[in-house]
């Protein structure tokens, strides 16, 4: 592998490099595109304080960090905490605080490590407690199971055990994309960057990571004594993904209230379209029935053009064609349509184009114009009902997922099932053995004791072997008719 000498400004300064990073690391690149760059749960979120997402390209590692060089601060994360462990943006400050606290970048911690901050805040959250980074070290502790690799966060043996890692998290190492401030530079301030522009964490991979110790619990503050005392008081453990589940269930909540907002946004929308429609119509009326009264009085009065019956008739057409007229335009709303070419064509029969030369072009764009204002309420139903749809299919889908996790966890527990039952068997055996020599060699002292003039050494014994004409044979090699025969 080619030495890798690539910078970054927040991690030692100059002239680091990255070849105390593990190789595994180091040969992973993203491969997340620009079509599935944001998880869905972040798409619903709007605020995400002053940042935006990008894709990696092929040389990018998790590792990495912006160049001294460069002025546009960045750092990555793995999609899996946020489709996973439901982890919201910006970052909470016990969050961003045990991060500077070891002196490591998100990405630096294993996703097993992120489910216990992210359950430990919400446990403390569901208690209406504030969590802090020196209780959290009070019940776990940081650990570096492979030198330059990602750093994993255990309970301690010691103390009270508080939650139990039921979550796991596969196919992480690929899936991983970039945090950066949001484009427009100014005044704006991403999360992870205070008011000078120093980052409150590191933003790449930290070679002189901090291991906290336990903290004495008379050195805590009243606060975080009291909030030790009460958790310490919790008996059971609790599963990270029960925690997690009932986050998604709250998440899901405000986001259908959102929704339900939305839909009585649209439905007044509807009404006033509708409401517009039917003053259009009461014009109409209006008009046609000053032409009937200026018509001479031989002619018998018509019925009206635009009735409630003739516009349900032909907004039930069957056979719609498409518009293929002569004129200047081929859009409705301009002035140059060919309305008689598409009236003949396409709108009305014998009977109604007799009535249209009577009551002109204006009258009929005006209904031309109600009718596409029905279409285009009709279009935007349509449009929610497929965005349902789109919803409950994404729901299938997450479900489906969570049914593959669990399936890969059968497998592994199926796999480990298999070889301690393979190594039992091999246990059993060597024990078998074991016992079979030691009972042989107990009778052959007995026949000692028995005769003693009886010259046992010139005798080949084996406790494996059996006698069959005359002859020791092995138990395997013996007929089936035998008494021993195996």
């Amino acid at each position: 592998m080619a030495k890798i000498s690539r910078k970054c400004s927040n991690d030692g300064g100059s002239g680091v490099t990255w070849n105390w990073v593990s190789p595994e690391v180091l040969h992973t690149n993203s491969i997340i595109n620009t079509a599935d760059l944001i998880p869905k749960f972040l798409q619903s979120n709007a605020d995400h304080a002053n940042v935006s997402f990008s894709h990696c390209t092929n040389l990018d590692r998790v590792c990495y960090g912006a160049d001294e060089e460069q002025q546009e601060q960045f750092f990555f994360v793995y999609k899996t905490l946020f489709t996973d462990l439901m982890l919201p943006l910006p970052f909470s400050d016990f969050q961003m605080r045990l991060l500077n606290k070891i002196n490591a970048a998100p990405t630096q911690l294993h996703p097993h490590a992120w489910t216990f901050v992210r359950c430990f805040e919400l446990l403390c959250r569901f208690h209406k407690l504030t969590p802090t980074v020196p209780t959290f070290f009070y019940f776990f502790h940081l650990v570096e199971k492979k030198k330059g690799s990602w750093l994993h966060i255990h309970a301690r043996q010691s103390s009270h055990k508080l939650l139990f890692l039921d979550l796991r998290c596969y196919r992480f190492k690929e899936n991983f994309f970039k945090i950066k401030g949001a484009a427009g530079g100014g005044s704006s301030v991403p999360f992870f960057m205070d008011q000078n522009k120093n980052p409150k964490f590191p933003l790449c991979w930290s070679k002189f990571v901090q291991f906290p110790d336990s903290p004495v619990l008379w050195s805590l503050s009243d606060s975080e004594k009291d909030l030790v005392t009460k958790l310490e008081k919790l008996k059971d453990p609790f599963s990270c993904i029960s925690l997690i589940n009932d986050e998604e269930s709250e998440s899901e909540e405000e986001e259908k209230e959102e929704e339900d907002v939305k839909v009585k946004m649209r439905q007044k929308r509807k009404e006033e379209v509708l409401t517009s429609g039917r003053a259009t119509e009461k014009m109409k009326k209006k008009q046609k029935v000053s032409v009937e009264n200026n018509a001479s009085p031989s002619s018998p009065p018509t019925p009206p053009l635009f009735s409630e019956q003739n516009i349900a008739a032909d907004m039930d057409m069957e056979n719609l064609r498409d518009f293929e007229g002569e004129g200047r335009a081929l859009s409705l709303w301009d002035g140059g349509f060919d309305f008689d070419h598409h009236v003949q064509h396409h709108l009305f029969s014998s009977p109604d184009q007799e009535k249209l030369r009577r009551f002109g072009h204006a009258t009929v764009g005006r209904f031309a114009k109600a009718n596409a204002l029905r279409i285009a309420a009709s279009t935007e139903f349509l449009v929610e009902e497929l965005e349902k749809k789109e919803k409950e299919l994404c729901s299938v889908v997450t479900k489906l997922e969570k049914a593959e996790r669990e399936v890969a966890k059968c497998l592994g527990e199926l796999e480990r099932v298999k070889k301690e039952s393979e190594y039992t068997e091999m246990s059993l055996m060597r024990e078998w053995k074991k016992s079979v020599r030691v009972s042989f060699q107990n009778a052959v002292d007995q026949v000692r004791l028995g005769f003693p003039k009886l010259n046992m050494d010139s005798i080949v014994l084996d406790p494996f072997k059996v006698v069959e004409g005359g002859k020791l044979v092995d138990m395997k090699s013996r007929s089936p008719h035998g008494a021993f025969a195996v």
